[in-house]
């Protein structure tokens, strides 16, 4: 009998064992999927299927923007009449066309635009994405190609992003102190909060129980710097956002659950209380960056613009 008993304490110490090893490889491979999938997008999202003259005007072209870290950004820019020029960053997942109906508004009022592909994304030759930390790189790349251009006045260049190009907005505009406006759209405020918030998401990319997500979210943070190096320790958006000098307007959806405006809430308060001359606006019944058509939005980005570039 005790010969028995021994026998099947050690068979369930063995299974203990298989299965807290099952688990703990089901842990790092989720980890390490959750790296690869936030930060190599499909080849399939990346292509441009459109040209600058059909996007954008027959007054539209390609350009390549020199990077600080050696490459070139590939971008459509269309000149304006004004004298001020924005440039437009998109979101994961999209290319430069993302934003095009954005920016011919932008147009018929007198702007320049610039739409660059921001690295991971489009034509851009960086194969990663980095969430819009390195991304805020093409987005200087952009800025100071256009202050060599005629009829762009170096003082009336402002800066607008959508969800993950919000964040890059946000970090460009930190490290730019002579940016004549910044307009961050649907930004998350902590990289950290975002990939807690993507594990729940209903078009996550691994599937999680949420008992695990906080090992799977450390597995995670190891594997960043294998991705994306140095970027992986970069500010967070609330971190940079106390740092721009120049008039700021953050915006979001009330019903945003891609990233909940609450983000929107925690980075005003931050750039308020570090003295930053910023405005919020929540667009009532929005969702995920899907109200770039409505009157109202158009109106009070256009009154930012104006007020800060055009004055």
């Amino acid at each position: 009998m005790n010969k028995l008993s021994e026998e099947n304490r050690i068979k369930k110490r063995w299974i203990i064992y298989i299965a807290a090893i099952a688990v703990a490889g089901f842990i790092w491979n989720a980890g390490y999927s959750l790296c690869r999938r936030a930060f190599y997008i499909p080849q399939s999202a990346r292509k441009i299927t459109s040209t600058p003259g059909r996007a954008l005007s027959v007054n539209a072209y390609e350009v390549n923007c020199p990077s600080s870290e050696g490459y070139l950004v590939p971008a459509w820019y269309n000149p304006g009449e004004n004298g001020a020029a924005v440039i437009l960053l998109h979101g994961l997942g999209g290319t430069r066309e993302q934003l095009a109906e954005l920016a011919r508004f932008l147009m018929d009022n007198g702007y320049a635009v610039i739409l660059p592909d921001q690295r991971g994304h489009g034509e851009n030759p960086i194969p990663y994405t980095t969430y819009g930390r390195a991304e805020s790189v093409d987005a200087l790349a952009c800025i100071d190609w256009l202050r060599e251009q005629d009829g762009i006045d170096d003082s009336r260049i402002g800066i607008f992003g959508a969800s993950m190009g919000a964040a890059a907005a946000i970090h460009a505009a930190a490290r730019d102190e002579n940016l004549g406006c910044l307009i961050a759209d649907s930004s998350y405020s902590r990289i950290s909060e975002q990939a807690k918030n993507d594990l729940t998401y209903e078009k996550a990319p691994v599937k999680v129980p949420e008992i695990f997500h906080p090992l799977v979210l450390g597995v995670f943070r190891i594997y960043q710097p294998f991705f994306i190096g140095e970027y992986s320790n970069f500010p967070d958006p609330i971190e940079s956002i106390v740092q721009v000098r120049c008039p700021v307007l953050l915006t979001h959806g009330s019903d945003d659950t891609r990233i909940s405006p609450d983000n929107t809430d925690y980075l005003y308060i931050a750039a308020r209380d570090a003295g930053v001359d910023v405005a919020k606006s929540i667009v009532d019944g929005g969702g995920h960056c899907n109200y770039h058509r409505q009157d109202e939005f158009r109106r009070q980005l256009l009154i930012v613009l104006n007020d800060s570039l055009l004055r």
